[in-house]
């Protein structure tokens, strides 16, 4: 089984790591867990300028001490056959695709409701279906 490296004296928790071999710049070379060896392998790739993996550019809103402000999500965003989707649960869809399966983004209900006589379906910026 192998020492783990671990001090023969050592009487605390068992804790088991992985050596992860990723070139990412911030990894420490260990992980407790598979996710967070794959977790960095994705960082790594977007360090590299891999086509398929960015930082997410989508606007949140944070509180700061002069109010409100807006910044870009940051979280790791890969592409997909439609646009992309990040880890924080953003997606966005290309127009093209939207164009194709007949529907649009509506940000408010007028907008909604011009879509709907257009013929085009209206949805959330969610993507939900705007309510009739």
């Amino acid at each position: 089984m192998g020492d783990y490296n671990v001090d023969p004296n050592y009487d605390g928790p068992v804790r088991h790591v992985i050596y992860c071999r990723s070139d990412w710049a911030t990894c420490f070379g260990v992980h407790e867990t598979v996710a967070e060896v794959q977790d960095c392998y994705r960082k790594a790739r977007v360090a590299r300028n891999d086509p398929d993996y960015f930082p997410c550019g989508w606007l949140v809103e944070i509180r700061t001490e002069d109010g409100i402000a807006a910044i870009a999500c940051g979280a790791l965003a890969r592409v997909t056959p439609r646009g992309f989707e990040c880890e924080a649960g953003h997606e966005h869809v290309h127009a093209e695709v939207r164009h194709r399966e007949g529907w649009e983004y509506a940000e408010d209900l007028d907008e909604a409701h011009q879509l709907f006589r257009a013929g085009v379906e209206p949805r959330t910026m969610a993507g939900q279906v705007w309510p009739a």
